[in-house]
């Protein structure tokens, strides 16, 4: 494979990725009626909350050393982008953030059972305890 093709390769990975991590963001503003509630919504959002994030995070901690306030600071940053991309209050952000993750969670919880039942052989109804061959029963 040449050095194009995998970069571009990347790029449409990448891309899936943002879509695909940008859902849950998506549904929980849907679900709270929100005004501004679209899919580039939740895309820029996502994008720009993981890079400010991130960044945020790897700063503090390279300053301070101290990955809890970190921690904090950067999940600060992310609310603050969710209240500016939305133009919502501080609890409302909170509250969008809390309804996304419980909305990875619903999702996660659908899409394990889903492939429970696709893993579930065809062939039911069968005995659970088959009697050994050598015993009369």
């Amino acid at each position: 494979m040449t050095l194009v093709y995998r970069f571009l390769v990347m790029l449409v990975v990448y891309f899936i990725l943002i879509v695909i991590s940008s859902v849950p963001l998506w549904l929980a503003s849907k679900i709270l009626g929100l005004k501004k509630s679209n899919f580039l919504n939740a895309i820029i959002a996502t994008v720009a909350g993981g890079i400010v994030t991130v960044a945020i995070y790897a700063f503090i901690l390279a300053i301070t050393g101290s990955w809890l306030l970190s921690l904090i600071l950067g999940f600060i940053a992310y609310l603050w982008i969710i209240k500016n991309v939305y133009d919502i209050g501080w609890g409302k952000a909170a509250l969008l953030y809390i309804v996304s993750i419980l909305t990875v969670i619903v999702l996660a919880a659908i899409i394990a059972l889903i492939m429970f039942i696709l893993s579930i052989p065809i062939t039911f109804p069968h005995p659970i305890i088959r009697p050994m061959p050598h015993i009369q029963v």
